[in-house]
């Protein structure tokens, strides 16, 4: 697809992968989580748009797109991404739907009462099978619940997870 040939040009390799893989996860949790799979497919393919940006690069990526700096954002570059990039996805694709742009905007810190594509994209991107459990504590533990819990504890589980890693 366009969208897939697009990303391919702006991503290397392996972050190309990771953003099929979880694409994929995506889809997979939507067979079990009832949420629309053709937007989870896509919002997990466009989750790291933004990714490579440095974080010098970051202030004018804002500035450029509207987004008022959070707080301290300085201490934010490692999910800043996902900020950016729903507002340029967003820019860049205005046919997608909102919820689309929303689980781009929310796939690296959450939000309180996320919608069930957002989780799922959340979730996704911490559990696709290309992750490293040597490198995720919790991880493990983490894609034993996919599909044995509800959502609501799914993502409650996953933050604690995310909440550990941006920690340490």
């Amino acid at each position: 697809t366009a969208v897939k040939k697009l990303l391919k040009k702006r991503l290397p390799q392996k972050r190309y992968e990771h953003s099929k893989r979880v694409s994929a996860t995506a889809q997979e949790m939507t067979l079990v989580y009832g949420v629309d799979e053709g937007k989870a497919r896509t919002a997990g393919l466009l989750h790291d748009w933004d990714k490579l940006l440095t974080d010098d690069e970051f202030p004018a990526r804002m500035e450029e797109l509207g987004i008022d700096p959070p707080d301290h954002y300085e201490l934010m570059f490692p999910v800043l991404h996902s900020f950016t990039g729903a507002k340029a996805v967003q820019r860049e694709f205005p046919e997608l739907d909102q919820g689309i742009i929303d689980a781009i905007w929310n796939h690296t810190l959450g939000a309180p009462e996320m919608s069930g594509l957002e989780i799922v994209v959340f979730v996704a991107d911490m559990v696709e099978p290309g992750r490293n459990i040597k490198k995720s504590p919790g991880l493990k533990d983490l894609r034993k619940l996919v599909g044995e819990v509800g959502l609501q504890e799914l993502y409650f589980a996953a933050y604690q997870q995310t909440m550990r890693s941006l920690v340490e």
